[in-house]
């Protein structure tokens, strides 16, 4: 798993940056995994003991602050 860090944008249309990880260099099968439980919270409105994680159809709405993983890869390593 690499980490990234991204900004998305919470309800309040504030940036917040968050670290994701990246399990898979499939854009398409991608599940991110959300770091910090307090801006998920604030960001997909989860509930504090609720799994953190984007499905696909609620992470297609932030997929435009996706970088391509295979190159953000080759960046990190």
């Amino acid at each position: 798993m690499i980490l990234l860090e991204l900004q998305l944008e919470s309800n309040n249309d504030i940036h917040e940056k968050m670290k994701v990880g990246i399990k898979s260099n499939n854009i398409d099968k991608t599940i991110i995994n959300i770091i910090d439980a307090k801006i998920a919270r604030s960001v997909a409105g989860l509930a504090r003991n609720e799994v953190r994680r984007f499905s696909l159809s609620m992470r297609e709405r932030y997929i435009h602050i996706l970088m391509n993983p295979i190159a953000a890869e080759s960046k990190l390593s």
